[in-house]
């Protein structure tokens, strides 16, 4: 009997930021983001929530990208980031202390 099991990929901060980063000096960054957000049937994405506190905080701080959103937006496009397929939030277990 074969398992389909999923391999985990573990996401970083700007892998998120590029992909909604639409700038001219940043297209191969954004393009490379959009292929990692884009995973087969095999992968699962994980996220954990201090690699989304750390995006909302760089998507609204306009010394951080040029076309800063606004904490509205910075949530909305979290809330889609949760509701993609083979997307995983990630929670801290007690167990991780003892």
């Amino acid at each position: 009997m074969v398992l389909n099991k999923q391999v985990a990929r573990y996401l970083d901060t700007n892998i998120l930021v590029y992909s909604i980063d639409l700038s001219p000096k940043n297209r191969d960054k954004h393009r490379a983001a959009l292929e990692v957000l884009r995973p087969s049937e095999k992968e699962l994405l994980c996220l954990s929530s201090q690699v989304i506190a750390e995006f909302y905080a760089v998507v609204i701080n306009s010394k951080s990208v040029a076309n800063p959103l606004t904490t509205q937006e910075a949530i909305i496009r979290i809330e889609r980031f949760l509701q993609m397929p083979n997307i995983e939030l990630l929670s801290m277990s007690d167990e991780i202390f003892k």
